[in-house]
């Protein structure tokens, strides 16, 4: 069940690409949109079949796209990986760039000839110290380039049988009078378990601390749409990524909370020895920035630039 990024679309040729060579692509599937979609009115009413699946076209990697993260992952030597590892400063120096990190309250640094910085350029600004610190004009860059969809919850609710499909309904569903405001079958390839999944149309300062109070709406809310069988689901998955410091800045948590596209620009710093890559610092447009397309992009784009300097 994916409670981050679902979705990839056709034409995304880099991650198509990736996919073949990690030997995923057979386990790429369409978007499931056979059905009716359902529309619930601030008042209640619910009409339905008014509108084909929103997200019909677009593709799923069966089982999660984190198996394309483990894929890559194993192809690594494991001692070049540190996780729940967190930097926090950068430090330049006539011959290294250095890298101050926490892990498990245990200080230590890393030196390198090359940092990239692939996350949030607002959680780089929010939570990273550097010295010599940033110029004006780069605080303002980072702080002025909104996370995508950091400002988002979702919420997955699992059931032993598609009972939506099984009463014509394609599991798509959008509502006025939430807590769900955009639904869809979240199923996998084949074979259960089934769930739904939706986004949290509360805005992310009203979610917090209301974790059981939104669930319970789930439920509620599933059941008025698709059925009783709604109040049966065999787990409930819930990830605020609003109050996750890793992911969302405090700028992340007001104004847009969906795709906000940037034209902001992105060179390389400390003379070609800090480089910027991640999907916010793709180009915008053609389903690159902001997309897990985006951050194959800029990683190509970094890695390519490295490789030519040697």
């Amino acid at each position: 069940m994916d409670l981050g990024p679902s979705w990839f679309w056709p034409g995304q040729h880099r991650l198509a690409q990736l996919l073949t060579s990690l030997g995923l692509a057979d386990d790429v599937y369409p978007q499931w949109s056979l059905g009716d979609s359902v529309i619930e009115y601030a008042d209640g009413r619910l009409q339905i079949g008014v509108a084909s699946a929103s997200m019909a076209g677009s593709l799923r990697l069966d089982g999660g796209l984190q198996r394309l993260t483990d894929r890559l992952e194993a192809e690594l030597p494991p001692s070049v990986i540190n996780t729940s590892c967190r930097v926090t400063a950068i430090t330049e120096a006539p011959d290294a760039v250095h890298l101050d990190t926490l892990h498990a309250n245990n200080l230590s640094r890393l030196s390198a000839r090359r940092v990239v910085l692939a996350l949030p350029p607002r959680v780089v600004e929010a939570t990273i110290a550097k010295e010599p610190p940033w110029s004006k004009a780069e605080r303002e860059t980072q702080r002025a380039t909104p996370t995508w969809m950091a400002g988002q919850a979702k919420c997955i609710a699992v059931f032993e049988s598609p009972f939506w499909r099984e009463a014509g309904l394609s599991g798509d569903a959008f509502s006025q009078r939430g807590p769900l405001v955009e639904i869809h079958d979240a199923s996998p390839k084949s074979g259960g378990p089934y769930a739904l999944f939706g986004f949290v149309g509360l805005p992310p300062e009203q979610r917090r601390g209301r974790q059981d109070d939104i669930e319970r709406a789930v439920i509620e809310q599933i059941a008025r749409l698709f059925g009783v069988a709604g109040k049966r689901p065999v787990a409930l998955h819930y990830c605020d990524w609003a109050n996750d410091d890793m992911t969302a800045a405090a700028l992340d948590q007001s104004g847009r909370n969906a795709h906000a596209p940037t034209t902001c620009r992105y060179p390389p710093l400390a003379e070609d020895r800090i480089w910027w890559a991640g999907t916010e610092t793709a180009a915008p447009g053609g389903h690159e920035q902001g997309y897990l397309e985006g951050a194959l992009a800029s990683a190509e784009r970094v890695a390519n630039a490295i490789i030519a300097l040697g």
